[in-house]
């Protein structure tokens, strides 16, 4: 049946045409074959209902030509709601003068646009005190979207926007005063950006958030509460609203505590450092570079105690010590490599399941031109996921007098002899393996962070 109807919408300005054409007909041979003299009943029949079926013919096709066509997706739109669509998100908001009564609600950042239409708060707090309830769901300040949310809309200023709506809040609850009958609240979660919502009264918009827009540009959709698609919204923030859903509701007072990547890594780092210079020699430092096999080049990323600011310069992947590193990590599961330019020594680290070895190596290379006051160098490999990613360089300007009073021995071992496990190139080997696989799991775009349910669930003694 369903079919048969669509057949009918499909061609229906043809089934008209043709019954018009039918009414032609009719007329036809009611001209053609049948006397016009009066009293012929056939004559009449025949022109009474031809003339009948073109007029009507033609007045349905007008119809069909000049209104809007009923179809079932039409009809389906109608129970959605969408009632308009703004091509900027600015441009959907009620004026101030038709500031609504009972019900305001938002899933928001900062509200700048809002809140700087000032001509809002006077009639906003006459509402609220009649009964008007407000109620704001946002990004609590210091959740680690708001960052992630600022590049995705290539914009800054999102933390202060939101503080600034914090603000404005408890202003606004100020100056209602102990006689009001509405509300205004103002909650905080942290998880991925929620879509744009706001329900003025019997009024809802929504819409995304697009990358490298900014959220004011936004395309933006306004359905009628009282329909599908308002009811799907209106219930979605209810449920957000009482955390529901997977909604992370953050109490304002609760601290959101952010890591920070790059102090992390830089503390790490600086602590061996500081166990490989141990009492008299000179600040070591600490470097990690990261690979980008796909152009053959490596980079700087973190670093410690560097004499001036770091400028994350890039190298050849395969240049100096570290060239060296990926090429003896080519061969064996895991190597570290250690080069005293000043002495002319090449020493490397090897391990293999449980057997490890430290021995000489027959390699010279010279330092790059800007560290031509280096006197060696340490480094480790950084692998994820079975890869080798990057390293950790450890670089001695000045090495201490542990290691100097053992140059004599090193020099007279020959080509592949094992260095004895005494000598304090074991113990710094150890620990720039050490500090490279605590690096590794700092490292990454994302950081996963497991105890966050634990500090937020109620906490009991145990009995």
């Amino acid at each position: 049946m369903k079919k048969i109807e669509k057949l009918i919408r499909r061609f229906k300005y043809i089934i008209h045409l043709f019954i018009a054409l039918v009414g032609i007909v009719l007329i036809i041979i009611a001209k053609s074959f049948f006397s016009q003299t009066s009293g012929n009943m056939t004559y009449d029949v025949l022109i009474s209902v031809g003339c009948g079926i073109v007029t009507t013919a033609i007045i349905t096709l007008f119809l069909l030509a000049i209104l809007p066509e009923d179809t079932e997706e039409n009809a389906e739109l109608t129970a959605w709601g969408l009632k308009r669509i703004y091509d900027e998100r600015r441009t959907a908001i009620f004026p101030a003068n038709k500031c609504p009564t009972e019900k305001l609600d938002y899933i928001a950042f900062g509200l700048k646009h809002f809140r700087s239409g000032r001509a809002y708060d006077a009639q906003l707090l006459k509402n609220i005190r009649k009964g008007l309830h407000l109620r704001i769901l946002t990004l609590h300040p210091n959740s680690g979207f708001v960052r992630k949310q600022e590049k995705f809309e290539n914009a800054v200023g999102l933390k202060e926007d939101i503080l600034s709506l914090r603000n404005w809040v408890n202003t606004m609850r100020s100056k209602l005063g102990t006689t009001t009958k509405g509300s205004i609240e103002l909650k905080f979660y942290d998880c991925i950006p929620l879509h744009f919502y706001c329900r003025a009264d019997s009024q809802i918009w929504v819409g995304p958030y697009l990358p490298g827009v900014a959220s004011n540009n936004v395309i933006t959709y306004e359905f009628v509460v009282d329909s599908k698609g308002g009811k799907l919204y209106e219930n979605a923030f209810q449920d957000y609203w009482e955390g529901k859903k997977n909604i992370h509701i953050v109490n304002e007072d609760n601290p959101i505590l952010l890591g920070d990547q790059k102090l992390s890594i830089e503390t790490v780092i600086k602590y061996f450092c500081s166990e490989m210079r141990k009492e008299d020699g000179a600040d070591v430092i600490g470097v990690v570079v990261l690979f980008k096999e796909e152009l053959k080049l490596r980079r700087t990323l973190f670093s410690c105690n560097k004499p001036n600011e770091e400028r994350y310069n890039c190298h050849e992947l395969n240049e100096g010590a570290v060239g060296k590193l990926i090429e003896l990590n080519k061969s064996t599961t895991r190597a570290l490599f250690f080069r005293d330019y000043a002495n002319d020594i090449s020493i490397t680290f090897s391990r293999q399941g449980r057997k490890q070895g430290v021995k000489k190596i027959d390699f010279s290379i010279a330092p790059f031109k800007q560290d031509t006051d280096m006197s060696a160098i340490l480094a480790a490999p950084i692998y994820a996921d079975g890869n080798m990613i990057g390293a950790v360089t450890f670089d001695f300007n000045k090495l201490p007098s542990k290691y100097e009073n053992s140059v004599n021995n090193l020099k007279s071992l020959p080509f592949n002899s094992s260095i004895d496990s005494n000598n304090i190139l074991q113990s710094w080997f150890h620990m720039a393996e050490s500090c490279a696989q605590i690096v590794t799991y700092m490292l990454g775009n994302e950081i996963e962070i497991y105890y966050t349910d634990l500090y937020e669930e109620e906490w009991k003694a145990n009995e």
